[in-house]
């Protein structure tokens, strides 16, 4: 059921196109108007019209950054970027993720919005990522942000495992152009 909401969700969002890939060793790069289909994975565009794939990634159960007594999934692509690779304040390689409390599932328009639990202020959904070219720092959670994301399935036990779909424009948290996100992923069992 998960994986028939998400491919039709995915649908959607994905265009079909033929890109040449750009030689270089981080994400596959394309020409904007050679946009691919995205399958199970995020296309990432910057402002200058540059898009990026990221198709891999990990998924795992840990404190919320935001509050640490709050337990969440968080869903990291590319999946080796587990340590998030950074070197001497910088980011090598763009890097995505998406962290939901277990149990949750909808959809939420952006911005995110923090609300009030017992343990204090979180967000049910949280999205954030670095873009290594400009050291970008992109959130949903900004005003400026817009789209959606709709999580489909998010829970720790018996294993970690993060659904979603997302079709958004996260806003910079340091004052750089937005970048529009689409796609999204079903991962489960990363540890």
């Amino acid at each position: 059921m998960v994986a028939a909401a998400l491919a039709a969700a995915l649908a959607v969002g994905g265009c079909d196109g033929t890109g040449e890939p750009d030689a270089t060793d981080g994400p596959t790069l394309h020409r904007a108007e050679d946009q691919p289909t995205v399958h199970d994975g995020l296309l990432v565009t910057r402002s200058t019209g540059e898009v990026f794939e990221l198709h891999d990634a990990v998924v795992g159960c840990r404190p919320s950054q935001e509050d640490e007594s709050v337990e969440v999934v968080r869903l990291t692509a590319p999946k080796d970027v587990t340590d998030l690779r950074w070197s001497r304040g910088r980011v090598r390689e763009p890097f995505f993720y998406v962290e939901a409390e277990p149990g949750v599932s909808g959809w939420y328009e952006l911005p995110l919005t923090a609300g009030e639990s017992a343990e204090g202020t979180t967000s049910e959904v949280t999205v954030f990522g670095v873009d290594a070219q400009d050291q970008n720092e992109l959130n949903a959670s900004l005003q400026g942000a817009t789209g959606s994301i709709t999580v489909l399935e998010a829970t720790c036990d018996p294993e970690p495992a993060l659904a979603f779909t997302v079709s958004a424009t996260l806003a910079s948290e340091i004052g750089l152009p937005p970048v529009t996100l689409v796609g999204g992923f079903e991962v489960a069992g990363s540890s």
